[in-house]
């Protein structure tokens, strides 16, 4: 007995060891390949499994302790069999790291540099990819999930744009093409803002003859934050040129949202401003204080739920920023790029594929040129998904909102000013660059 508990110890140490460090810390890698993707129906089978394999082990060591060896030995070969079946079906085929591609072939996992890549062949049919290293090639179904990303991802890898060459070019080529001015947003929580300030939250200013903003359940809305132009034309040392030209000289432009967050789901891809405002004062009253709008705004201390955690006032600086992935006329750049690089226009699908794959050991640096971390105004939109104007009917229609007024990036900003886990997506709204010219806020689309 003890000499089969060691064989069922080894064999599981044999076969789960590559798939341990993988199923527990799986955040690591970027892709991985099982032969079916998660559902209801592979849960159900796993489970069953897993059941039976209990059973049978409990039932291997009772057959044993009452001298029933031939049951007990049928019993064990039952639970290793189950064993055996419920890794194959979970077993990760293929993942890749930072540095390597691994590809399981029957219990060996085989650790291959992207460098080494030769080709893929799609055997359509027998449904198979053979995916050549050099002199190691492997055979892996076509049907298997996420395999046609790999295989897309590693036909990149030939591409001018995975050399240092092709991935600078197409660097400076966006730099030329899409380089503007984006005012960042910095949350101050040492300096304490005043009524009229750059601010996240806390008291607005407010006029208490106009009336307050309301959602549509008729509750007064929340100020997610505020911009006094005159504070930021004198602290940000601003430089005349570009969209930098549509803003204001003065006055102070507020953005609320609804305190519930069933609301809050329903204001991306929006326009009617039913449950977020844009208000814009361009005279501000001095005469009017904190007391005349406390009894006007929603208490935050009895608010059942709030996207901010506390207020903060705002510092302001100048950044560069660059057209991000998601915008929708980012594949016509990389179209043209490609074309300017290789003189093929046809070359869009290479020049996509190099930017945003896994493997590109010189697309580091592009990425973090593009990326953005802080809340900003002005600049390029930074999409989490698609691009909400790509799915509007007419090119008019789609360069319409062609100016960031804001974009909140929730987990990016600062920790301390937002609610964790509230939402994981950026909160961005967009104008026509005519109506910020003439500060009319009413065609603003939260996306």
């Amino acid at each position: 007995m003890l000499a089969f508990m060691m064989a069922v110890f080894f064999f599981m140490k044999l076969v789960l060891d590559p798939y341990q460090e993988i199923m527990v810390e799986s955040a690591k890698y970027p892709f991985r390949i099982r032969r079916k993707s998660p559902s209801p129906a592979k849960e159900i089978t796993n489970i069953a499994l897993i059941l039976l394999m209990i059973f049978s082990v409990i039932g291997c060591i009772v057959f044993y302790l009452d001298g029933e060896y031939l049951q007990c030995v049928l019993t064990g070969i039952l639970s290793i069999s189950c064993m055996a079946i419920l890794c194959e079906k979970n077993a990760i085929l293929i993942y890749y790291d930072k540095n390597s591609i691994h590809i399981r072939r029957h219990l060996k996992y085989h650790v291959l540099s992207p460098g080494d890549f030769t080709e893929s062949v799609h055997d359509k049919k027998r449904r198979k990819y053979i995916i050549s290293f050099g002199a190691k090639s492997f055979s892996v179904p076509d049907y298997f999930p996420g395999i046609d990303f790999l295989v897309e991802n590693l036909n990149a890898l030939k591409t001018l744009f995975s050399t240092r060459e092709g991935m600078d070019f197409l660097k400076d080529y966006i730099k030329e093409r899409t380089g503007k001015s984006s005012l960042i947003l910095h949350a101050d929580f040492e300096r304490v803002a005043g009524l009229r300030d750059s601010k996240f939250g806390g008291l607005p200013y407010w006029n208490p003859k106009m009336e307050y903003p309301k959602d549509e359940d008729g509750c007064g809305m929340q100020l997610l934050c505020q911009i006094n132009f005159s504070e930021l034309h004198e602290k940000a040392d601003i430089q005349p040129g570009g969209e930098k030209d549509l803003l204001p000289k003065k006055g102070i432009l507020q953005f609320f949202i609804s305190t519930d967050p069933e609301n809050l789901l329903a204001i991306y891809d929006d326009v009617e401003q039913k449950n977020w405002r844009i208000v814009f004062h361009d005279e501000i009253d001095e005469s009017i204080s904190e007391d005349d709008v406390k009894q006007l705004v929603p208490d935050a201390d009895f608010l059942d739920w709030s996207i901010l955690q506390k207020t903060c006032a705002i510092n302001f600086s100048e950044e560069t920023s660059y057209m991000k992935p998601r915008d929708f006329q980012f594949d016509a750049l990389l179209k043209d790029a490609a074309g300017k690089l290789t003189r093929d226009e046809n070359a869009v699908l290479d020049a996509v594929r190099c930017w945003n794959y896994l493997m590109n050991p010189y697309a580091d640096d592009l990425f973090q040129m593009l990326y953005q971390s802080e809340c900003y105004t002005l600049g390029h939109p930074d999409f989490a998904f698609v691009d909400p104007r790509e799915s509007t009917v007419t090119e008019d229609s789609r360069s319409f909102y062609d100016t960031t007024l804001l974009q909140i990036n929730f987990e990016a900003a600062d920790h301390e000013l937002f609610e964790d886990d509230t939402c994981s997506d950026p909160m961005i709204f967009l104008i026509n660059s005519e109506d910020f010219a003439r500060q009319d806020f009413s065609r603003v689309m939260c996306c």
